[in-house]
């Protein structure tokens, strides 16, 4: 009899052991999933800010070839302002 109450209480133990060390995992597992889902975001800010700075370069050398167009145009309207 005191040998089953001395195993009950061992395996009673092991088992406080195992949920114990199991609750710590889960506490450390949380921290991790919450890392992984703002690495996620991070990511997919990064490509969208990315794919903003390509549109914006794209419309940047737009506005510059505009600009060079009308400076030639302006250049090509000055001597006919100067012969009238």
């Amino acid at each position: 009899m005191a040998n089953a109450r001395i195993r009950t209480e061992s395996t009673n133990s092991k088992f406080e052991d195992i949920e114990t060390e199991l609750n710590n995992l889960k506490a450390r597992s949380v921290p991790l999933f919450v890392m992984e889902a703002a690495v996620k975001e991070q990511k997919k800010d990064k490509d969208g800010l990315f794919k903003e700075n390509a549109d914006l370069r794209e419309k940047n050398l737009n506005y510059a070839l505009i600009t060079s167009d009308l400076n030639s145009r302006v250049k090509d309207l000055e001597p006919l302002q100067c012969a009238e």
